[in-house]
């Protein structure tokens, strides 16, 4: 999914020699699962670890597009109201060796849509039933068009994981899936996976066990990459050169995706935030300088962008990212406000505490026209999480890889309890490009919505990022590494080592 190189350069080389299937793989990453219950968890470290103890039903292709997993083809009708899946025949569960079936799916949707701690209940509104027409055959029936149901699952494994219906009850702690590993020890520092004996996937499960250390501090994890205390984590703002030097070395390689996931800041748009005003979220996002901000926040290696979707998608407009448009318009931002009656406007603004100095350039940038930005820290990912649902946060920053237009849209905003949901400007839009089949007309209705909500918009984006890992040279499998919906969340099934 993107350039691997040993010499810090691009190509498309990685580690090669016999694999070591007896090595533990040590993996660095922010902060480990509260839970290993697909639908309780609120994103970001979940999916670090859904795809090794699960198998989904699609995932994402190495062009983020579905590709099969558990389901070997499925086919909507007419009208994107009902979808079939038709589901391989191979897979078992590892808690007692049960296939893994429609009713096993039909049982996993249905508690993700009703269990009253689902935090993904609010995607599968549309879904009003699942049936299991036959072993291998399942059938989701929506109230409305589903188009972008397939790219749902594959972008989320929280909707898309398949869960043993014989054991669903203590998930958090037992997870009981069908994917190449097993959970083992699990504290809050460290996550440990085994192995299975046999599994249908012969791309994963490359070493024997995986180990995932939480390390909230960036440098720290790099380091120990580079100090040999783990084989592989993810190359963070300002990392890059020292990442390409590690390259250089022949010690160790890395692993490129450009611009995989778009960042911005994340709106509160309920009730009793300013930024529930359109006219004030406007003026704050022409407020923003988005190519000083990039070129200080994620040098080389991102693009300034005021777009939701990435420019692989077929609704990006390359015109609407003019140089005009990216610079900041302050100007605009003070009338914008003055109309609003905001002229001394001031926003709260939660941050990642290794992220504050990102969050200080638009603290910066917009104190020129007049707006003060307070800052506030929280340690951890499920902090940040807890803090933003409060409501008492004006803006965050959020990150989300590629993916469907629609999945985009619905994530981010018509299922966020504080985006405030799809705006009254927005409605005609969105409506019109979901109910509209796959093909040349749905592409036009999602590029007329992307128009609406860069010129209006809910969450403000600032950049096309790039995602990279640094990993010694024993590493193999990073090309085949796919990242998740929640950005930057990657899988780790498919790694392992070389002797």
């Amino acid at each position: 999914m993107g350039c691997s190189s040993d010499s810090g350069d691009g190509g498309a080389s990685t580690a090669s020699g016999e694999i070591d299937r007896d090595a533990t793989l040590r993996v660095g990453i922010d902060s480990v699962p509260m839970t290993f219950d697909p639908i309780q968890n609120p994103g970001n470290q979940g999916n670090y670890t859904l795809p090794e103890l699960y198998d989904q039903l699609v995932q994402l292709d190495e062009n983020f597009q579905p590709e099969a997993m558990l389901a070997t083809k499925w086919e909507y009708n007419a009208d994107g109201t009902e979808l079939t899946m038709t589901l391989r025949d191979d897979a078992v569960f590892n808690t007692d060796g049960a296939p893994v079936n429609a009713d096993a799916v039909k049982a996993s949707m249905e508690r993700a849509k009703t269990d009253k701690a689902s935090l993904v209940a609010p995607l599968l509104a549309n879904l009003t039933s699942v049936t299991a027409v036959d072993d291998t055959t399942v059938k989701f029936s929506f109230a409305g068009p589903a188009f972008s149901f397939v790219s749902d699952l594959a972008n989320d494994p929280r909707l898309s994981s398949v869960v043993d219906p014989a054991h669903m009850d203590n998930l958090a702690t037992d997870p009981a899936g069908s994917g190449p590993y097993t959970l083992g020890d699990a504290t809050q520092s460290k996550v440990v996976f085994n192995r299975v004996a046999d599994h249908w996937d012969e791309t994963s499960g490359l070493a024997k066990t995986i180990e995932l250390s939480g390390i909230p501090d960036q440098n720290s994890r790099f380091n120990a990459v580079k100090a040999g205390q783990l084989d592989v984590t993810y190359i963070n703002t300002g990392q890059f050169d020292d990442a390409k030097q590690l390259t250089d070395s022949g010690k160790f390689q890395s692993f490129y995706e450009p611009q995989v996931q778009t960042f911005g800041l994340r709106v509160n748009g309920t009730p009793g935030s300013p930024m529930s005003d359109p006219a004030v979220r406007e003026a704050i996002s022409v407020g923003i300088d988005r190519t000083q901000f990039c070129s200080t926040a994620f040098p080389d290696m991102s693009t300034p962008t005021r777009q939701l979707v990435a420019p692989v998608d077929p609704a990006f407009d390359k015109s609407l990212d003019d140089e005009a448009s990216l610079a900041a318009q302050t100007d605009k931002t003070t009338s914008l406000l003055a109309d609003a009656g905001e002229s001394d406007l001031d926003l709260t603004f939660l941050s990642f505490a290794t992220m504050v100095t990102i969050a200080e350039v638009p603290q910066q940038q917009l104190a020129d026209a007049g707006v003060t930005v307070k800052i506030e820290q929280q340690a951890t990912y499920p902090a940040v999480i807890g803090a933003w649902l409060t409501g008492k946060y004006d803006v965050s920053t959020f990150a989300f890889a590629v993916g469907d237009a629609s999945s985009i849209v619905r994530q981010n905003i018509e299922t966020d309890p504080i985006s405030g949901g799809v705006p009254d400007y927005a409605k005609a839009a969105y409506d019109k490009a979901n109910t509209t089949p796959p093909g040349a007309e749905r592409d036009a209705a999602f590029k007329e919505l992307n128009k609406v909500l860069t010129e209006q918009p809910v969450n403000i984006p600032l950049c096309n990022v790039g995602l990279g890992l640094i990993g010694s040279s024993q590493v193999t499998g990073l090309e085949n590494v796919r990242y998740l919906g929640y950005a930057p969340p990657f899988e780790t099934r498919r790694l392992g080592l070389t002797k």
